[in-house]
Order: C-alpha cells, then structure tokens, then sequence
C-alpha cells in the first residue's frame, strides 16, 4: 500500500502545480505530471546500483525512466540520445523528457551524454490520476440539456418553498403514499472500470499473454477482476470498489504501466439556428418564418458530395429527413463492413449496438441538424422544409451507440472493442456505450466510409465537486486519431455544466486538435417558434422524476420534503404542471416554465434581452482545461433548437410523405437545449467549408474545378475559427449558485475566452463569395511543416483604415501522454507586425503587450495551445507581416500547421522581402491602459481519498493572481485592438 500511503501529499502538490504553472511559464527543465512535478534541477543524480524499481516476473531486467534532455529539443539531440541508446525514444511529456522502458544497462549508455540533463525512473505513486480519488464516479453524457434549464444538481425548491409547499399541501395523506425512490432510480454501481495507459506500444499477442498473466495472479486474492488488452498502449479492469487499492498497487508497480485513470461511462448530453450562422443578423427579427433561403444555398454549398460521421443513439431513418423512397438502408453488422449504399440520406449505418433511436431521440434529433432535408425537394416553405439541416444535401455515415431493447451486443469484429459487460448492454435512453479504443474501434469506421467530418454530442460532464476538464486516455484517443489522419476532424460537444464554473469542458472535447463547441443562444424569435415544438408531457415527467430523486427519500418525520415528494409523484402531464404553477406562481413559477407551454412563452418575452442570439448559453460548459488551454474552441446556437422528432420503434412514418401526417404538424419536429444541438450545426458548417475548398470557390469566390483544393482537418478548423465574431451578450445565469472567481469574465466580448473560444460560429464572416462579400480570404495548408527554430513568413498590404483583420494559426500537435499536465506537445507562434499610423506595433496570437516592473512593453506569448488567432476589429491600412515560428518542435519530422487569413486586401499575402521581415524587429509600442483589473486565474479543487483505513478528505486550493487586464489602445490613435492574457511568457 505504498502508493496509496503516498497519496495525499502527492495530490496535495498536484493542486499547487496545476495553480501555479499555468498562471505563470512553464519551466523548462520541470516536469509536469498530473500527480505533481519533478524539478529536474533538485532531483538527485539516478543510482543506477540502487533497486527501487518493481519487478515482474519476465521483467526482471526492464524498467521505465524519464529521459530529460537539455532544452531546446531538436531532431539532431533526438536522434543523438537514441543512438547512443540503442534503442528509440518513447512518447514525449513536457517539458523536454521522454519515455524510455528498457534495461538499466541500456539507459546507463547515456550517463554523461552531452544533451541528457538528467535521467530518473518512473515511480508507481506518478502512475496515478487524480480523478481517482475523487468521491463521485464521472460519467459520460450526451450534451442535451432538458430539465438543466432549472435544474442543476442542486435543490430545486428553498427550504422556505418546500415549507411553503408542505402548508399549500397539508390535507395530503401522507400514509397513502409511497415515498420510494422512482424505479429508474439505480444505486451506484460497486465496479469500477479503469484505463491503463503503457509506457510503449506492444504487439497484440504480447498485450493478450500480460492481460492474462495479471488476471490470473490478482485472481488469486480477489474474486472479481477482468482485464481486457483493447489496443496496442491501452487495458481496460473491471474490478470491485473495495478491491482498487489492491488492483492499483499491482498495476503501477508493473514497469510497463505509465498511468491508470478512470474509464468513464459514456451516457448523452435548426431553422433559425441555421439562418444566424449563415447571415449577418444584427436584428432580433428574422426574415420569412419557414422561407429560409441562404446565400449559400443559391450557389449550391449544400453539402452535396460529403459524408459527415455521427455517432450517437441512433437515427429514426423512416422519419422524412432520412426517407428515400428508391432505397434502402445499408445496414452494417461489423466495422469491417462498408457499404456502398446508393441511399440520398444515409452512406451507411453502422449497428455497434442497435439499429434503430427511441421515441423523440437524441440522435435523430443531431442527425437533423447536420443534414435532415424532405425528399421531396418541391417542399419548399412548409415546417418541415423551413428546419432542414445545415448541409441538407449531405450524407451520413451513422454509428449507433445505445441500447434501445432489453439487452444488447457489440457488433465488432473484435471483442476488445466492446464496452459491454457479460452479458450485454443494459437498454438505456440516456447512457451510451462507446468502443473501449476510439483511436482503433471508434473513428476509423466513419473514416472508411469517406467521411472526414464527424459529430459527437456526447462526452464527459465533470464532477461538479471536483472540477477538473482534465485530457484522459480518450482525449489522447481523439488526438491520436487526428494526428495519424490529418484530414479528419472531430467535432465534440463541450458539455452541459457551465452554471458550475470555469473547468467545466468534459473529455473528450478537452482534446487538443478537435473542435470543442459551446452552446450560444437562438435569437428572440427563435426562442418563441421553439415554444411549439416542446414535448411538454414528457418533460412534466421528467422533472417530476428528478424531483422525486431529491425530495422523496425522508422518513415520515421530515413533513415539508414529503410534501414536495407528494407534489413530484402528481407531476406526470403539462395539465398538471400547468396547474401548479397557476396555484403558486412565486413558488412553481421555475417548474412552469419547464413543462407548462404559457409559463414557458411568458419566460422567453419577460427577458427578451437574456433571450437573443448575442449570449451565451447559461448551461454551456466553460474552460479551461486544467493545464490552461482554451475551451470551447467556438460557439454556436444551442439553446431552443427544433429537429428531428423520432418516433423510434414505431411503424414507418413519413411526414409530408404520408397523406395521414401533414407536413406543417408539429408532431414531425421537437426542440431540445444543449452543447449537443450547438455540435451538429456546427459540423454541417463545417462541411460546407469543406464543400467550398474541393469545389474551387477559394479564391475567387465562386466555383472552379481548376482551383480545387483538399484541406486538412487543420485547415477547416483555422477557417471557422478565423471568421467567428464576438458574443457581446452578458451571462446573467452563469454563478447563480456558486462564488464567483471571475467576475471580469462575466462581460466576455474579447475573444478568446474561456466561455465562448474564438467566438460564434458565422459563415458569412467566413468564407467569401463573389458579388456577396467585402472582405478576402487567404490560406496556407502547410504540409513540410516546421523543425526548431525555423519560421516562415507572409507579408501583405491592407487598402481600408477601420475593418476587420482576422488572421489564425492551427496545427494538429501529436497526442500527450494522460499523466502529463501540459498536454502542448510541438509549440509554433503566430507574431504580426502591424502599421500603427505612422509606427509600427507588434501582436502575437492569443497574446497581449504588457508592462514589465521596468516600464518596458513585454510580450507574453501563449506555450498551451495550438490554436492561435490574432483578432483586430479596426485594423489600419498599410503593410502586414506575420511570422508562423517553430519555437520548440520535440516530436516528428516538422510540424504542419494551416493559417488564415481574412480582410480588406485586394492582393493575396505575397513571400516578404528582407526589408519587410526586418519590420518584425522593431520593438513594441507602448499601450496605453484604459482599464486595470485584478484577474484571478486559476481555482482547482482536489478530492484525495487515502487508502482504505487511512485517509479520506478534501483538500481545497485557490491561487489569486494580480495581472494587469486592459483593453490595449496604440498610441498614436487610430487603431484599436483588443486581447485578453490567455497565455504566458516563455522563458
């Protein structure tokens, strides 16, 4: 029990690491563990004679050490210690170490080597994740919210409402009710599942043999453990609660073993939606209700030739979104099967784990968004045609992953990849069984099916006790994916716990090179179209069971709870929540606003100013991760959006179709809340930026073949982001019921921050068509990539003072290693030299100019991410260069990146001559402060539960830090740009 002996205090400095590091640089000779860090420069030279390291039976002479070289790392020190070593260098970790598993005799060889600083062995208590030991199992969601609106985990009524409701109710015979828990009410499980990360990839057989060899020996002592090899680097342990810590202390001291965490279980979380992202709205009003033409549309960006991915519960394919009269639907009953369907809607549709959605479904619901369009297209203003998708004539590549019947089984052709205890797969309409492996089992299905957009509503909803927005073993799987398929790009829900705070971004969109999306609002119109499409019967039963989770457990002696438990097992129907909400208004006024339609409508036009397409929404998920980066990457419409209605298991339906449904009934569409909603739409905007580069749009405008160019996942990414436009709403809902940290942020028009990313998703501000819009675009796919220490540049000239100069850098970094806290792995900078009316200024992308104690302007330039944008709303006409620098590239041949571009040029940026580079050179030009704030950066909260009989507490760190916060202004006046400290100085 060593290990767990060893717990508290480790997780207690972890606390302070993750505090201080971020808000300051990282240090280069420091490495950064999610369990703490090693200063390399402290630590003790490794005694190669000493015998700390753990032994395995077959293992005897292999152990894992941290290899630190001198920093900065180039290929020619990489291939220099691996030579030297005989062996190759393993994944990397920040800052400038590697993993090595290999004899001591071997990792002796580099003792004395010129650019190793320091050599030490990976110790058991590093292999450990926080999350651990934390008191509340995390759980995977789909990112819809329906009762999140007003409730959040906490306690729906005062305890002076619930008195007030106890004296409404006092003639209620209590004795007649029975005050259990709702049956769909389940006690946490006493299993636990783990994710075990190795040092280095094995082959299969190899893995097959060592999970075997653990089972047996830990079977010896415990009564239940399975151990399941899923892939190359990863093993999946069922084991008991009560037996972790012994499971743990065998696992970590295996020399194989670089880190265990928790495996989550995956569970789930528009017409105008559609028109908000596709024109520049200012106006609450929309044009024509249901006739909902876009510029893009009328020159056929429409999706048409994509396949985009989606995985979720499944998809109603009888519904009018999805019917094709003259086809039938591929169904496919392994991963190795692709078929080559001639459907109009559905490429394919992969049975992982059933082939069909539930009534009023999640994923029929996203499917809609990203593509629902009616076969017959000579419907053209009707409600069914006025909600069709973002790319309507796209088609889907469908993974389903929920169980809609008693039971299910994994349709893989391996074993490994599949979720499900023995068994089967328990039916569930909210939680969803994803591949073990989503780098081996999840994506590479889509792919084959050639889609290279993929839209994933689900993901991790953080402990809101213990928030953390921490990269696990499935962000690494996504990151990977990416890496190794740099055409692909996931699109991932940022989550649905914003009203808990900052850190609330749940894996895996805490990965690094898919686009995370938060969840704006709809616009006020929007909002009050949505208030028909409301399924207000079921929501009456929802809340009442999750009123009956809260107040329906107290023994008959706590009469006002009882009383609430009385009201929440009458909820089942809007006639009744109707009525209470009439009976008292100031007590069930939040209650009708859920499940009642007048309550609801009344809401909306009571706060029209909250209600309108400039806020945030007040559930959607904020950043940052836990090592700083930015999250969400962007924004777009979530809250109130009308799609698909599903009617599951039922006989085949067809709106519009079907002379017994008419295609304006409401019954055919239904509206939900959530970062799920904001996903889908954003993946078919997506799509159509991809539609607009094989096409030959860029970079006249308008469609040429001889101009078609095939873009990397990078490329889409930069693009969407590059032409997102700031949310200036105020969020009146986020720390309703928490302390608030970050007041400032409250007011979060600067971009980037932590709420919105780089803003809201807004195509025409995006890419440009020909006699549509007044501003080019330029883009760089990169494909050599960069080494350190190598830069390239691009120079051009502005022709109008006071527009907006979007200018953003993007690259697709190799995957991090789960135990590592900096999860930046190749670190590229975006620095422009700008014209400041007769000077000459400097910016750097994500970054600020700032004031050293000296008075001297300073730069901080941002180390965490690798998304970096440069964003000034009232540019100045004159000469630009801008510099993409390889600052520190440990890992690969040369990192690829993708920038863009957009503004008032009339001449595509051009190579820079030795005189314009030399611009780059002048010093900063002071800023003048309009406004100083204190900033408090970082809170982390970690919960340490000891071994059993030792330890369990919680452990709470906040760090204030003062940084100076200003809207930058130049002097002389003229141009105005805007930045928020998001990063930090590399020294």
């Amino acid at each position: 029990m060593k290990t767990m002996a060893r717990l508290a205090l480790l997780l207690c400095l972890a606390s302070c690491v993750c505090l201080a590091v971020v808000s300051s640089h990282w240090v280069p000779n420091v490495i950064y563990l999610r369990m703490g860090h090693l200063d390399t420069q402290k630590m003790k030279p490794f005694d190669f004679s000493s015998s700390i390291m753990a032994k395995r039976v077959g293992h005897e002479d292999v152990e894992q050490f941290f290899v630190h070289l001198k920093g900065p790392i180039t290929k020619a020190k990489r291939e220099s210690v691996s030579e030297a070593l005989g062996v190759p260098l393993g994944p990397y970790i920040p800052m400038n170490t590697f993993l090595v598993v290999a004899p001591r005799q071997v990792i002796e060889k580099i003792k004395g080597h010129q650019d190793v600083a320091w050599v030490g062995p990976v110790l058991a208590e590093y292999k450990l994740s926080p999350s651990l030991f934390s008191d509340s199992s995390v759980t995977m969601k789909t990112r819809k919210v329906e009762f999140d609106q007003i409730f959040s985990g906490q306690k729906l009524f005062s305890p002076e409402a619930s008195v007030a409701i106890a004296e409404m109710f006092k003639d209620t015979d209590l004795d007649s009710m029975d005050l259990k828990l709702p049956e769909n009410v389940v006690e946490k499980t006493l299993r636990k599942a783990l994710h075990v990360t190795l040092a280095t990839e094995l082959e299969m057989n190899t893995l097959d043999a060592l999970a075997q060899q653990w089972q047996d020996e830990l079977s010896q002592t415990l009564s239940e453990v399975r151990i399941t090899a899923v892939s190359e680097h990863k093993f999946v342990v069922h084991c008991l609660a009560k037996d972790m810590p012994t499971v743990l202390d065998y696992l970590t001291a295996h020399p194989m073993v670089h880190f265990v965490d928790k495996a989550p279980a995956f569970t789930t979380q528009n017409a105008h939606a559609r028109q908000i992202v596709s024109t520049n709205l200012k106006a609450e009003t929309l044009p024509n209700r249901y006739k909902l033409e876009t510029v893009y549309d009328r020159v056929g960006l429409d999706g048409r030739g994509e396949i985009i991915g989606v995985g979720d519960t499944g998809l109603d394919y009888t519904h009018c979104f999805f019917h094709d009269k003259n086809a039938h639907v591929a169904i496919a009953d392994s991963d190795l099967k692709v078929p080559n369907s001639a459907h109009r809607k559905i490429a394919g549709y992969w049975r992982f784990i059933d082939d069909t959605d539930f009534e009023s479904g999640h994923g029929s619901h996203c499917s809609g968004t990203i593509a629902g369009s009616h076969e017959l297209f000579d419907v053209k203003e009707n409600i069914i045609a006025g909600h069709r998708g973002m790319a309507p004539a796209a088609r889907l590549a469908v993974t389903d992953v929920s169980c809609g019947h008693t039971t299910c089984n994994c349709s893989i052709h391996d074993h490994k990849g599949c979720p499900c205890p023995p068994g089967g797969c328990p039916f569930s309409e909210m939680e969803t069984y994803l591949p073990t492996d989503l780098n081996k089992f999840y994506f590479p299905w889509s792919y084959k099916m050639g889609a290279r957009v993929h839209s994933n509503s689900w993901g991790d909803d953080p402990d809101p006790n213990v928030p953390q927005a921490d990269y696990d073993s499935n962000a690494a799987d996504v990151d990977r994916f990416m890496y190794e398929h740099p055409d692909f790009l996931a699109v991932f829900a940022a989550g649905n716990s914003g009203r808990e705070g900052f850190f609330s971004v749940g894996s895996p969109g805490t990965a690094k090179n898919c686009l995370t999306v938060g969840a704006s609002r709809t616009s006020h119109e929007g909002f009050e179209t949505a208030v028909d499409f409301v399924n207000y019967d079921a929501m009456a039963t929802f809340v009442g069971n999750q009123m009956q989770n809260q107040y329906c457990t107290c023994s008959k002696g706590c009469d006002a709870n009882n009383k609430v438990c009385a009201v929440a097992k009458s909820l089942k129907d809007e006639e009744t929540c109707c009525a209470l909400a009439d009976r008292a208004p100031h007590v069930f006024g939040a209650l009708g606003a859920a499940c009642c339609k007048k309550y609801k409508a009344l809401g909306i036009n009571k706060d029209p100013e909250n209600n309108g397409l400039t806020s945030i929404a007040g559930f959607s998920s904020r950043g940052p991760t836990s090592d700083g980066r930015i999250k969400p990457d962007i924004s777009a419409p979530g809250d109130i959006t009308v799609s698909t209605n599903s009617h599951g298991h039922k006989a085949e339906w067809e709106c519009g179709v079907n002379p017994e449904i008419d295609a304006n009934s409401t019954l055919n569409l239904i509206s939900y809340s959530g970062t799920s909603m904001a996903t889908p739409l954003t993946a078919g905007a997506v799509a159509l930026v991809r539609q607009y580069f094989l096409e030959g749009f860029y970079p006249t405008g308008q469609r040429n073949e001889k101009h078609q160019l095939y873009p990397s996942a990078a490329l889409l990414k930069a693009t969407v982001i590059n032409g997102a436009i700031p949310l200036h709403g105020k969020n009146t809902e986020h720390g309703a019921h928490k302390i608030d940290l970050m007041p400032d942020l409250h007011h979060y028009s600067s971009l980037p921050s932590y709420q919105q990313g780089h803003g809201r998703l807004a195509l025409n501000n995006t890419i440009p068509l020909k006699g549509e819009s007044e501003f080019r675009l330029f883009v760089s796919d990169v494909s050599k990539g960069l080494q350190t220490g190598e830069e390239d540049f691009y120079c051009f000239d502005v022709i109008e003072d006071d527009r907006l100069l979007s200018i953003t850098l993007v690259w697709t970094d190799p995957p991090a290693q789960p135990s590592s806290l900096v999860t930046l792995i190749n670190n590229l900078d975006l620095e422009v030299s700008i014209p400041l009316a007769g000077q000459r200024g400097k910016t750097l992308g994500n970054g600020k100019l700032t004031s050293n104690p000296q008075g001297e302007v300073e730069a901080l330039r941002d180390v965490t991410n690798n998304v970096e944008r440069v964003w000034l709303p009232g540019a100045l006409s004159g000469t630009y260069v801008v510099r993409v620098a390889g600052s520190h590239v440990p890992v690969g041949d040369g990192q690829k990146y993708a920038l863009v571009i957009s503004g008032a040029f009339e001449e595509l940026p051009h190579a820079c001559s030795k005189s314009e580079i030399r611009l780059l050179s002048e010093p900063y030009t002071r800023a003048v402060s309009e406004k100083k704030s204190s900033l408090p950066l970082l809170v982390m909260i970690s919960t340490v539960v000891g071994a059993v009989g030792m330890m369990l507490g919680v452990v709470f760190t906040t760090l204030w830090q003062k940084h100076q916060r200003q809207r930058t202004v130049f002097a002389p006046a003229g141009a105005s740009v805007s930045f928020v400290q998001l990063a930090t100085r590399e020294e």
